[in-house]
């Protein structure tokens, strides 16, 4: 019979109402029958050699930052987290997969179409083509790299909303005098925690987002009015109108109706987009707020998947759409709107040319207009930000069963079961979890961390349209929002 040491803490052990303790799996340890006898344990209670060696292995089979390797002990054995890591990389091969075939038939779509792609006459890309499309698609990756840029401020906002820093400048402070001990070398990888996902995440956002924007709103105000726009270019010719003529279909149209085209386009393509982004969101949030979550993305994304399957990666979905669709929404319409007032005063002004503008004034206008709509959206999709951080900031809850969350997801896909009842039950969780915060939280809690979202958001927003258009004034594109569409 051997003694248990002093100060020995079974970490899978429970205490009870009545301050006696109970195994892993609740049952008092002082009623199980032991061939071993009871010796002395922790707290006074009685504990046997068992218990202790089931402890000890149950313990080192805890996943990595654990705390304390209370609560996920009896839902992660060896054979779920080997069987999710198969999972995990058999999820990896098919997304690889998946993004290569895409290349492949982006690449024989390119040159199969190559000659009406390219206008003969001004050796340029023909606007609405398919590779118009293609770049635009390119260009939305070059917007989405530069949110690399307010990674810094991004993270104190992160922090600030969750309430692990008063202020932004309570929390930049902290990060760099405790934290980072005042070395700037030190707090260099802390302002940047989580970068890459960020990065990931929103170079596919951007990609998806600017590129099925300009499909949508190219047929939504071209392809659609097309036939009413040659019968009435049919009249005008038969009358010898041939003024009105000269403008493109989204000059003839009313402003109500390109409002209402800019909201709907940009609100489809943020929903599609926001698909690919909220992975990589949910594990950015979790690097830039939790001490213990792994600060690696190849270690970060295993950890996810194991702990708490694909829920954990997508259940900050609704919250996600709830802060990126009105913030897109006010993003692109207002920008257009903007931009073509900002023309015309640009005009008037004298400063462009209202014939040939130029590259630098077509750049400057697009810098000034995203500064604008930069204010407005981050004011529009503030709260959603703060209740999505705050979701995202807690570990979601084992479930009772062994089985992790995307094996039993899997499992009632195959057997057809997620599509009535199990799917609206996770839809009205997520609800209520939403709800749930914003109660926690308040009025005015929803709005803490403005100051630095704005920031962050109206420096974003200027950058990303000012590498947009540059990308697309590169390849000898028009600049958003400009007439000649």
């Amino acid at each position: 019979m051997l003694p248990v040491p002093t100060g020995f803490a079974v970490h899978s052990r429970n205490t009870v109402s009545n301050n006696s303790e109970g195994d892993g799996h609740g049952n008092r340890v002082d009623e199980r029958s032991t061939a071993l006898g009871p010796v002395a344990g922790v707290g006074g209670g009685l504990t046997t050699e068992a218990d202790v060696v089931s402890a000890v292995i149950t313990t080192s089979l805890l996943p990595p930052g654990s705390a304390n390797g209370v609560g996920a002990a009896s839902h992660f054995t060896p054979i779920v987290g080997a069987r999710d890591r198969v999972c995990f990389q058999h999820f990896l091969i098919a997304a690889a997969a998946a993004a290569l075939t895409a290349v492949l038939v982006v690449t024989y779509v390119w040159q199969s179409t190559s000659a009406f792609n390219i206008d003969p006459v001004t050796g340029k890309v023909r606007p609405h083509s398919f590779q118009y499309f293609v770049y635009c698609f390119l260009g939305g990756i070059a917007a989405g790299l530069m949110h690399l840029l307010v990674a810094p401020i991004d993270i104190l906002k992160c922090r600030v909303q969750v309430g692990e820093y008063r202020s932004f400048r309570d929390g930049f402070v902290h990060l760099f005098r405790v934290e980072a001990g005042g070395s700037v070398y030190r707090a260099l990888p802390l302002f940047f925690r989580g970068w890459l996902p960020m990065l990931w995440g929103y170079c596919i956002q951007g990609s998806i987002k600017f590129s099925l924007y300009e499909i949508f709103k190219y047929v939504l105000l071209i392809v659609i009015l097309e036939p009413s726009v040659k019968v009435k270019a049919a009249a005008a010719a038969a009358g010898g109108v041939t003024n009105s003529l000269a403008s493109s279909p989204p000059a003839r149209v009313s402003g109500v109706y390109q409002f209402f085209v800019f909201l709907f386009s940009s609100c489809l393509a943020e929903m599609v987009a926001d698909l690919g982004l909220a992975p990589w969101e949910a594990v950015k949030i979790r690097m830039q707020t939790s001490p213990s979550f792994p600060a690696h993305l190849r270690s970060a994304l295993p950890r996810m998947w194991e702990t708490e399957g694909l829920h954990g990666f997508y259940k900050g979905l609704v919250p996600l759409w709830s802060r990126q669709v009105p913030y897109t929404m006010m993003k692109f319409s207002s920008f257009e709107f903007v931009v073509v007032g900002l023309q015309s005063l640009f005009h008037s002004l004298g400063i462009t040319d209202a014939e040939e503008p130029g590259v630098l004034g077509k750049l400057v206008i697009s810098l000034l207009a995203g500064v604008v709509a930069g204010l407005l959206c981050g004011v529009v999709s503030h709260p959603a930000d703060t209740v999505l951080s705050k979701m995202n900031q807690r570990s979601s809850a084992p479930t009772s069963s062994a089985v992790p969350a995307l094996a039993n997801t899997l499992a009632d896909t195959q057997c057809g079961s997620v599509g009535h009842g199990r799917a609206g039950a996770a839809h009205s969780g997520a609800m209520h979890g939403v709800l749930e915060v914003m109660r926690e939280l308040g009025w005015r809690g929803i709005w803490k961390g403005l100051a630095p979202r704005l920031l962050m958001v109206v420096s974003l927003t200027a950058l990303q349209w000012v590498t947009y258009d540059g990308f697309k004034v590169w390849a000898g594109l028009p600049t958003s929002g400009d007439v000649e569409k």
